[in-house]
């Protein structure tokens, strides 16, 4: 398992580099997994909302809320636009093995843009042992940015937002 960030010192991400970021983390999957890799996006209105612990009394309602702000899912990443960029609060992308069998167990990756921390990318990529190299071969790539250990989440944790207000969505 590896985690790591990339911020911009001034701005935030911009289009262009979540498409240069998106197509670098495909890559480093690819390396890490040693298989070719898919990509899927998905696009919300606003930070993702999300808990780090079980709890299925508010799990319904997370996933109501994520679901009611979700503006697009997609496995072309040309879908997501500049203009679709521009409306966005929080852009997820999800890297999975096209053949399981072929990669390490339990293999996939995770990235993050937008959101609470709209100048930094964070990344996320578990399965085999090359995750590192992976990692840092991207890093390199990236010269200039601040580099962070990507435990700071672009999301929205569930604790931040009050029970009354996730049973109003409640299905």
């Amino acid at each position: 398992m590896t985690r790591w960030s990339l911020s911009n010192r001034f701005r935030s991400v911009s289009h262009q580099q979540f498409l240069d970021y998106a197509k670098q983390f495909k890559q480093a999957a690819e390396q890490a997994f040693g298989t070719e890799c898919t990509v899927k996006a998905t696009v919300l209105r606003e930070p993702k909302v999300y808990t780090t612990f079980l709890d299925d009394d508010i799990q319904d309602g997370l996933d109501y809320l994520n679901e009611k702000a979700t503006l697009l899912k997609t496995d072309d990443l040309s879908e997501v636009t500049a203009a679709l960029w521009d409306k966005a609060g929080y852009v997820e992308m999800v890297v999975h093995p096209k053949d399981e069998t072929q990669a390490p167990q339990a293999a996939f990756g995770h990235a993050e843009f937008k959101g609470r921390l709209r100048r930094q990318a964070t990344f996320y990529m578990q399965g085999g042992d090359h995750c590192e190299d992976a990692a840092a071969e991207m890093i390199r790539q990236n010269r200039g940015k601040s580099v962070g250990d990507g435990y700071r989440s672009n999301g929205a944790q569930s604790g931040a937002i009050p029970a009354s207000v996730i049973d109003l969505f409640k299905p």
